[in-house]
């Protein structure tokens, strides 16, 4: 069984995003594959922010957990893995840029499985600091049974039903980095043409907040829809599932949910390669207009037989590629 060191930069804080891999490298503790050690006080530096370090027979390995890629700068953090013999698995993986770069690889899709409430996740990051990673994720992750956390299939109650599910949310510049109008235009538009096109066959809607109450304060979902709880419900009983870009170009958590749900999924293109042969057309459509998403929409219900098969590939990549020990063990194996 070989050692594994997990290392966190002194200087640089902790993030929910770290979450995922961190649960796969104690699920494959748990499972005896690897033997796991932790410093989060490393005297190590980690220049690249939203990133940890693991130590497997000598090869150092950072992963990047950033939902975007404006945290990685090309040239000089290029330069400084080279120089230091480090491979990088990279979550925003821009496979234009980095497919030749033997030392840069695609980590994969980022979610929070079932914890995802704001007392779990300030637990998990308190804990992690005051109590040590073992002790943490003992109380927080108290079974071996990874596919009850996270296999969002689990909350299956009834069979799906035709409906159509649709919600997002609108962003203010001040939190954003890069111009939004486009961005809120869109899923405004495509809102209100699931709507009014599907009518009771759909829940779409955009999260309630001051901006929402401005822009389009009719598409705003009531909060017994948009409670984690309930949506996850409302999620399971949907044959489609519609999700949007997040931001940073990235690809937002919510299409990781419905990956791990195993549902029939329509997106904006994805702007990140994943690892794995997650495809258009056999995981997921694309639309990039309001139009193009109801011709996807139409033709999912038109086919039925499309919907259960994309159900099937995607709870097989779940399986292979996003449950985060799979996740983990694809990026390390080939160094233990």
């Amino acid at each position: 069984m070989e050692k594994v060191q997990l290392l966190f930069d002194k200087r640089n804080k902790m993030i929910e995003h770290f979450v995922q891999p961190l649960t796969g490298f104690f699920s494959l503790h748990r499972q005896n594959i690897i033997s796991l050690s932790c410093d989060f006080n490393a005297d190590i530096t980690i220049p690249i922010p939203n990133t940890f370090a693991a130590r497997i027979n000598g090869q150092l390995l950072f992963f990047d957990v950033s939902d975007g890629s404006d945290n990685f700068l090309r040239d000089s953090h290029i330069e400084y893995l080279r120089e230091h013999d480090i491979i990088l698995y990279k979550r925003a993986y821009e496979s234009s840029l980095y497919d030749r770069i033997p030392f840069i690889h695609s980590l994969g899709l980022n979610y929070f499985g079932d914890f995802t409430s704001l007392f779990h996740r300030a637990s998990f990051l308190f804990g992690l600091r005051m109590f040590g990673f073992h002790r943490t994720m003992g109380l927080i992750y108290n079974h071996s049974d990874m596919d009850r956390r996270w296999s969002m299939r689990a909350r299956r109650k009834n069979k799906p039903d035709e409906g159509i599910l649709f919600c997002t949310r609108l962003w203010e510049q001040k939190d954003c980095s890069s111009p939004v109008d486009e961005l809120n235009s869109l899923r405004i538009k495509a809102t209100m043409a699931i709507r009014n096109t599907f009518k009771d066959r759909a829940v779409a809607g955009v999260y309630d907040s001051a901006l929402a109450r401005q822009m389009c304060p009719e598409l705003i979902l009531p909060g017994t829809i948009t409670k984690r709880k309930h949506y996850l419900e409302l999620m399971n009983q949907s044959s489609v599932c519609i999700t949007t870009t997040g931001l940073h170009r990235s690809t937002g958590w919510r299409f990781a949910e419905y990956v791990a749900a195993g549902k029939a999924i329509i997106s904006e293109p994805l702007f990140f390669s994943p690892p794995g042969d997650l495809s258009v057309g056999k995981n997921y459509l694309t639309f990039n207009s309001a139009d193009s998403l109801l011709a996807s929409v139409d033709h999912l219900l038109s086919h039925p037989r499309a919907i259960r098969d994309m159900e099937k590939e995607n709870i097989d990549y779940y399986y292979r590629f996003l449950r985060p020990d799979v996740l983990v063990f694809n990026a390390i194996k080939d160094y233990l």
